[in-house]
């Protein structure tokens, strides 16, 4: 069967009919390009990493030095860090009566800037 004829026997079909072998041969197109990509990239990542091995044989060994490394200062921050959280501040009273360690939790240190007086009742 010649494909011109073929082409002119899809295009007397409805265009239900028609409508499906778009789809049917945009799945089947599509389906080969990603296979021949997937292929490709497959062939590609495996020379790259060949070539990475035959550069620098102890390549793998470095990235385990630099894991543990990395493991090191992470343990040395966290064990920085708890020791920090463990340790307490002393709180001054500065005379004060409340309980808020330091601040004056009940008292207002700018008590002009609250007043709620209407300023010209005085």
């Amino acid at each position: 069967m010649d494909i011109l004829t073929k082409i002119e026997e899809i295009r007397r079909q409805p265009e239900h009919i028609r409508l499906r072998w778009v789809w049917g041969l945009t799945a089947v197109f599509t389906s080969g390009i990603i296979l021949l990509w997937l292929i490709l990239l497959k062939g590609q990542t495996a020379d790259f990493s060949q070539g990475l091995q035959s550069d620098n044989p102890n390549l793998s060994t470095e990235f385990d030095q630099q894991k543990k490394s990395i493991k090191d200062v992470v343990g040395q921050m966290n064990s920085a860090v708890d020791s920090a959280s463990q340790q307490t501040v002393p709180a001054s009273n500065n005379g004060s009566t409340s309980s808020g360690e330091g601040f004056n939790a009940g008292s207002d240190p700018n008590p002009k800037a609250t007043s709620t007086a209407d300023p010209s009742s005085n």
